[in-house]
């Protein structure tokens, strides 16, 4: 019997697995993130759609900052949720769902 190890199709495969995984938590994150992102109009949770390096996800507006760390004073007109540290807030709510989905996709 002969075993032939194709290393760089593994790494390939791995590879592959890991970005579709990254993409999809990614896309999870930013989702469940923006039901607690402030709402004015809209700005600020669609400038998380924008591409950015997998495994990272930005509210890419000038003001974002302000809103994530010093103004605790949100509106809940439009986002009844809308809370400081929207991403941390979210976590808390769905770190095991994130790691499930992150690992499923990759376990496929």
């Amino acid at each position: 019997m002969k075993l032939i190890f194709d290393e760089a199709k593994v790494n390939t495969k791995i590879s592959n697995r890991v970005r579709k995984a990254q993409y999809l938590l990614d896309q999870q994150v930013i989702k469940d993130s923006n039901l607690y992102c402030p709402q004015d109009t809209g700005d600020l949770q669609d400038s998380a759609l924008k591409p950015q390096p997998l495994g990272t996800v930005v509210w890419d507006v000038e003001y974002a900052k302000r809103q994530y760390y010093e103004d605790n004073n949100k509106s809940k007109d439009l986002n009844p949720r809308a809370s400081m540290k929207w991403f941390e807030v979210a976590k808390a709510e769905n770190k095991k769902e994130w790691l499930k989905l992150a690992n499923g996709e990759y376990n496929k």
